[in-house]
């Protein structure tokens, strides 16, 4: 019996999981602003969000101008 309640809380585990992509942003967004302020979650949420976009400004390669110093 202990073994059939070992999967059963497993099962229920992994259906609780989170999945952020498989959330659209505003899904994720709400989500995030759902749980306590500064908890781990929420971070974990919003660093997901932010690393979806690309960055708006240009990444501009410094190594030359190092390597002429």
């Amino acid at each position: 019996m202990s073994n059939l309640n070992h999967r059963v809380a497993k099962m229920e585990a992994e259906l609780l999981k989170v999945r952020f992509e498989e959330m659209s942003d505003d899904e994720l967004r709400a989500y995030a602003y759902s749980l306590p302020f500064k908890s781990p979650k929420q971070y974990e949420a919003l660093i997901s969000l932010i690393n979806r976009h690309g960055s708006a400004f240009p990444i501009v390669s410094d190594e030359q101008a190092r390597a002429e110093m």
